[in-house]
């Protein structure tokens, strides 16, 4: 099965690319993932990335188990991490892909 990408916020259009060229297929959706919504990205997503909106506390992870939690923005306090680390799910953040859309 195609490893699936799930990219919320808007997360920036560059990364299509580089994730179809690692071979995953990539779900967009605009805004934040809140409730139902997230816990079913959660549920299918190989890879999850998010920004400053998306909260990815406890009882959301409990509804899957994606290899990574990308967070596009300044941190990582969205995401409980203490949680998302006792699953095996590592959480990064790239902190100067907002800087550099506040340039712009």
């Amino acid at each position: 099965m195609q490893p699936i990408a799930i990219l919320a916020e808007n997360v920036h259009a560059a990364a299509d690319p580089i994730l179809r060229e690692a071979g995953f297929a990539i779900e967009r959706h605009a805004g934040a993932l809140e409730g139902d919504a997230l816990r079913a990205a959660l549920g299918r997503a190989t890879v999850l990335g998010i920004r400053s909106k998306t909260s990815v506390r406890e009882p959301a992870l409990a509804a899957g188990r994606p290899a990574a939690i990308g967070c596009f923005c300044i941190g990582t306090d969205q995401v409980d991490l203490v949680p998302a680390s006792r699953a095996g799910i590592p959480v990064f953040n790239s902190p100067f892909s907002n800087t550099r859309s506040v340039a712009e």
